[in-house]
């Protein structure tokens, strides 16, 4: 499940219930954001799991009828399916606000002072922040962060936050323009599959690449070494081992 909250300045994806505090903690209200919540599963799962995603659909709706601290917008990916990146595609035909924030159902955010809006600001203010990550790891050159060690960690100070670049692109948390999405990453990718796989790496169309990664803008948010920001869940861990 992915989510997506728009409104006159954002639109997010990917949140569950539980999420609904953390979107009051980063500094959204229901005034100025909606919440779309792009659902995506596999035909072929879906068979294995029977009537058990329609009564969480069900479940999901009532919570959300009993529960109004956001406009909601569920959608779902047509019949057949059409992947991970074509689930987004799906979504975005319903985003009209000016910035996304994509939040993954399972990486809730700390309880961190984290202000949305002033993230915002700052990326008016700067044009070479074009993708504003929130890190599951501290700011350091791991994992794609790693992967081209020379584009990492020049420092961005706004008025607000700092903000580190990296030669890493992640789905994971993040705040961009809509149009990025729709100038940027799409045309990039292919419907089945991984955002990572196609925009990722050093290759020469990757973000890892030196020529190229002006055009993605991939930065973290906060300095160099700061702690982490968000944490991954795995519910598919968690489920594995009840």
């Amino acid at each position: 499940m992915e989510l997506n909250k728009y409104s006159k300045n954002i639109t997010s994806y990917g949140v569950q219930p539980a999420a609904q505090a953390m979107l009051h903690a980063i500094g959204l209200k229901k005034e100025d954001s909606k919440v779309l919540i792009a659902l995506d599963v596999n035909p072929v799962k879906l068979k294995k799991r029977g009537s058990r995603y329609t009564d969480y659909k069900k479940n999901l709706q009532n919570y959300l009828n009993e529960n109004p601290d956001f406009d909601y917008e569920i959608t779902q990916k047509p019949k057949g399916g059409n992947g991970l990146v074509g689930n987004i595609m799906n979504a975005f035909s319903r985003v009209k606000s000016e910035y996304v924030l994509i939040v993954q159902h399972d990486m809730p955010f700390y309880e961190k002072e984290i202000n949305i809006h002033k993230i915002m600001e700052d990326m008016d203010r700067n044009p070479k922040l074009k993708h504003v990550r929130f890190n599951k790891r501290s700011n350091i050159p791991r994992g794609f962060d790693g992967e081209n060690k020379a584009l990492f960690g020049k420092q961005e100070k706004e008025k607000n936050y700092t903000y580190t670049r990296t030669g890493g692109w992640s789905d994971n948390n993040h705040i961009c323009l809509a149009s990025y999405y729709r100038k940027i990453v799409f045309p990039r990718c292919k419907p089945r599959g991984f955002m990572e796989k196609f925009l990722n790496g050093t290759h020469k169309r990757g973000s890892g690449n030196n020529k190229m990664n002006p055009i993605f803008g991939t930065y973290l948010y906060g300095p160099r070494k700061q702690e982490p920001q968000i944490w991954h869940k795995n519910g598919r861990k968690f489920l594995a081992n009840k």
